[in-house]
């Protein structure tokens, strides 16, 4: 399996700019009034395709302090792989959880709108111990769960399925702030036509006529009862920390909604697929089947899974909107898309899904 083309974001700015900036403003808000340095910072390898992210050492001059280790993370400038992502909002979500559920979120520690200090507004939250399986090399081939015992395993996988299902029964009133009234009536509506307009920003020059073809099939389909209800969007197990084998931390929340839960499901299984079957590799001993892991989900949750289908075909939908602003990308720098067989290939997403729902593929 040869390594994808990913797109990553630069290093926008050095490293003594940030140390500099982030002391002054951690000092202007610290509760003790106390001096704030920057004593270390770190960019981990492969820290995503849009917001720019750094790991932090901070000390302060209080008597008998101890560093403290925090994240920085800067909105999207100069690359941009998602429609709208909404950064400030993500940030008020984080904090809505932290604040007002059990759900295991990083506690937000300051959002920053003045865009002169980076260039970009910016927050700062705390840093959670843990791990995340990767993406790739994927978690199925090799890696700390790969190298785990199935019983190991087993409590990641159920931690996190209950992880998932525990965000269905987050209060929706908790985040009306995320309602969109002009794309629609209803989180799920407003969510369709939100990926309707992805698909339009990221069909330049490259038109993909199955995927016109699956966004009719979703809108004749539309479910009969949506559950309007927070969505974290980017619902997989390579956006969960771990420590211990118990969840820690739920994290990148640039795709939330208020589709409700059951797209965050339908993506999960998706997600699970598509990295072991879909990449010609055996699901580890110890995680759940798809059955079991649907069984466990409603066993926590109680909904109806009548229309799930439904909800799988929008997650493939929204993946392949999200590949082909990537393929976007990587033709504007000169860059090779991902062919067939490859790990992100668009064309391998849209020929599964025009065989799902036998539609054509010509144009």
């Amino acid at each position: 399996m040869s390594e994808p083309s990913v797109t990553t974001v630069p290093q926008l700015r050095d490293d003594a700019t940030v140390t500099a900036v982030l002391s002054d403003w951690l000092t202007a808000r610290d509760p003790r009034g106390s001096r704030v340095e920057v004593v270390a910072l770190r960019r981990p390898k492969g820290s995503g395709a849009s917001n720019e992210t750094l790991l932090v050492r901070a000390l302060t001059s209080a008597q008998g302090a101890e560093p403290v280790d925090l994240v920085l993370r800067i909105a999207p400038t100069t690359m941009q792989l998602v429609l709208e992502p909404r950064f400030a909002e993500q940030y008020q979500v984080l904090d809505t959880l932290g604040r007002n559920t059990d759900i295991p979120v990083p506690k937000m520690l300051g959002y920053e709108a003045d865009t002169s200090l980076f260039g970009a507004p910016f927050w700062v939250m705390s840093h959670v111990p843990g791990r995340a399986p990767a993406d790739f090399p994927p978690y199925s081939q090799e890696g700390w769960l790969h190298d785990a015992t199935p019983e190991q395993r087993h409590r990641v996988w159920r931690s996190g399925v209950e992880a998932l299902g525990a965000l269905a029964a987050v209060p929706a009133g908790l985040f009306d702030f995320l309602d969109d009234p002009a794309r629609g009536d209803g989180g799920l509506r407003q969510s369709l036509q939100y990926w309707r307009d992805a698909l339009d920003w990221a069909s330049t020059p490259v038109n993909n006529p199955v995927l016109e073809q699956v966004y009719e099939w979703l809108v004749a389909h539309f479910p009969q009862a949506p559950i309007t209800g927070l969505s974290w969007g980017d619902a997989r197990i390579g956006n969960l920390l771990f420590d211990g084998g118990r969840c820690t931390a739920v994290l990148d929340w640039e795709l939330l909604s208020l589709g409700g839960p059951l797209v965050d499901l339908a993506y999960w299984l998706m997600f699970d697929e598509m990295l072991t079957a879909g990449l010609g590799l055996t699901r580890l001993d110890g995680f759940g089947t798809r059955e079991e892991t649907l069984d466990l989900w409603q066993e926590t949750t109680g909904i109806e899974l009548s229309e799930l289908t439904w909800y799988e075909i929008f997650g493939w939908f929204r993946l392949a909107s999200v590949m082909m602003r990537g393929d976007q990308m990587r033709r504007a720098d000169g860059r090779p898309v991902p062919g067939p067989g490859e790990f992100g290939c668009l064309s391998d997403v849209a020929d599964g899904l025009a065989r799902r729902l036998d539609l054509s593929t010509t144009s």
